[in-house]
Parts: C-alpha cells; structure tokens; sequence
C-alpha cells in the first residue's frame, strides 16, 4: 500500500475512533493494547481477517497509529518474528511510515494462550522490535491481543475476500497449513478437502446438519488423513458444527480425529457449499 494511502487511511478513522486511555481488559470488550517505547498503546476496536495466503491479520488502531500482526496459524503456540519469517509485526504512524519486524534488525515473539478458529477469536501476548526504512525503530513491549476476532473480515487496507474457504488443524502436534481447501456438495454431504503438499484432510458432514457435537462414525460424519494418495479413515473423534447457514451456504465446523499414527487436533474451518 503506498504511503499517502496509509495516511489516508489513519486520518479517516482518528474522525471515529475515541482517544484511547490507560484501561485495562477487566471489561471484557476486545481490545489490543501495548506499550510502545515508553507511551501506551490502546485500540479498543480490534479489526480482522483471514488474508488470501491463508495467514490471520490483527489490527488495532487509534488516532496516530495502526499496529498489525500477521501469522501463519499453528493453533495455541509460540510464533517468532524477524526477517523472512511468516509471521511479521508491524506499526504504521500518522505520516504513513512502516515500521516492521521483517528487516535484517526486526525480532520478536507472540505467544496465543488460545484460539478458536471456527469462531474467530483469540488471546495473545506479544512483544517485538520495528524497524523503519530509515533505520529508526520502535519496540513494544507488554503487548496483549483479548479476543481479537478475525472472523470480521474488516481489515483496513487489505481487500479479503468474503467467500474464501479456510482450515486450520494440528497434526502429531505440527501446524497444518493448507495451500488448497476445497469443498463438494453432493447428496447431501458436503466434503471439504485440505492439501499441502503430498498431504490432505478431509471433513465430511451433512449439508443440512444443525449446530451440535457429532462422533465421528454417526450418519454423514467422516474424516480422513491422506499421504502419497493413499487415505486413513478416521476411526474416532468429534465434529462441531458451530453455525450452518443454509441460506448464506456457510458453515463453520470445529474437529480432531485419530487416523491410524495422525491424531489431528484444533481442526477448525469456514466454507462455503
């Protein structure tokens, strides 16, 4: 994004956002706060979205400054940031200048003390140092992300689309990272597929299915784990459907499963059938 258009961005909402303060998180409204050098950092809006690449983007932002954070999903964990990684922080000021963790300088960690990806909401700390294209920098410390939704789909700046397919899960306690989910609804069963690389999961549920906690093996529910073509049939475990909108044709499902060695953990998706 360019500069002018950054700081166009950030003059729109100072016309709507209210001056942040010193609170803390004892109201239970999401917020992202920090402390950035020696000045408190508060943005009790916290905007978000899953971005085309699959990674989450957070935004907290207030009347001078929008600070973003970008990651590659690997459920509740440590994430590192720093120059080439996947996960970056970053702190756009008032004048559109960027500073951020990927320079050969940046550093920094976030730990998510928990995630719900079919609801899209999270708890993180986080900590880091940005550096601008000028060499200056900035650190944040005591960082706190309170049920940060990146479910909305709001991001500034950032055109995310609507109607993208998304899952996320742990395998034999790894991230799964999915470069391709696709889904198929026929006879009533939706199926969603999620590749990467020589591997897939594969989430079968009714098209029709109501919100509730199904056993996997109960009627139109499967799972699967697939590697060098070859599937393992889920023997155990649950599916959740947490919301299905027939009208809309979305559904969000929660699910872990064992699968002969793969035990697949903090499975959640979002698809459209």
């Amino acid at each position: 994004m360019h500069i002018t258009m950054k700081r166009a961005l950030i003059l729109l909402f100072m016309a709507v956002i209210a001056v942040s303060s010193c609170e803390t998180l004892e109201d239970n409204s999401p917020a992202m706060q920090a402390t950035i050098d020696s000045l408190f950092f508060k943005a009790g809006d916290v905007l978000g979205g899953t971005l085309p690449d699959n990674r989450i983007a957070l935004q907290g932002v207030t009347q001078s400054r929008i600070m973003e954070i970008r990651f590659q999903s690997s459920g509740p964990t440590d994430y590192e940031f720093g120059p080439g990684s996947l996960h970056t922080a970053t702190i756009t000021d008032s004048d559109g200048v960027v500073y951020t963790t990927d320079h050969p300088n940046g550093n920094g960690t976030m730990n998510i003390s928990w995630i719900w990806g079919g609801g899209g909401l999270m708890n993180a700390e986080f900590s880091f140092l940005a550096i601008s294209p000028l060499n200056d920098s900035l650190a944040v410390s005591r960082g706190v992300i309170y049920q940060g939704n990146f479910g909305l789909n709001n991001l500034l700046g950032v055109d995310v689309p609507t109607d993208t397919n998304s899952l996320s899960a742990t395998v034999n306690g790894t991230g799964y990272n999915p470069t391709e989910v696709t889904v198929n609804a026929t006879q009533g069963v939706v199926t969603t597929e999620a590749v990467a690389a020589n591997q897939a999961i594969i989430v079968q549920v009714p098209e029709n299915a109501l919100p509730g906690t199904y056993n996997i093996g109960d009627v139109g529910y499967a799972a699967g784990y697939r590697v060098d073509g070859g599937t393992v049939i889920a023997t155990d475990g649950t599916i959740t459907v947490v919301s299905n909108d027939t009208a809309a044709r979305k559904m969000v499902v929660n699910f872990s499963f064992n699968a002969g060695e793969y035990v697949v953990t903090n499975g959640s998706m979002i698809i459209y059938y």
